[in-house]
């Protein structure tokens, strides 16, 4: 046995419902002629500084172009240069140039065969 324990049978409270009404949107700022005006000013002022910044990023652009077309164009010269240096050294180290060199200037040949030599 429970002492103390009271039980009643549950009656729900009816309250009359209340329709609550929303606030009204605050709007962020009044859209006057002046604000209008200053606005208009402000996106006319970063379009200028955009426009003006892919103005000098296409000049700096263009430049490093001309740069690297000048550099290619040294690259080609230097390149043939060095290919005429190379035949030119092929040429000279040729043992037919050095005998030619070497009789011509010194008087020196290559011994025929069978003829006899000392050092």
């Amino acid at each position: 046995m429970i002492v103390n324990y009271n039980v009643r049978t549950y009656r729900p409270v009816h309250r009359p419902v209340v329709m609550r009404q929303r606030p009204a949107a605050k709007t962020f700022l009044p859209a006057t002629a002046e604000l209008r005006r200053a606005l208009a000013v402000m996106v006319v002022a970063a379009l200028l500084v955009v426009l003006a910044a892919s103005q000098l990023f296409s000049w700096q652009i263009g430049r490093v172009q001309l740069g690297m077309a000048q550099l290619e164009q040294q690259g080609r010269q230097l390149a043939e240069e060095q290919a005429l240096l190379r035949e030119q050294r092929d040429r000279l180290i040729s043992a037919r140039h050095i005998q030619a060199v070497a009789g011509a200037r010194l008087g020196l040949f290559v011994p025929k065969k069978g003829q006899v030599h000392s050092m």
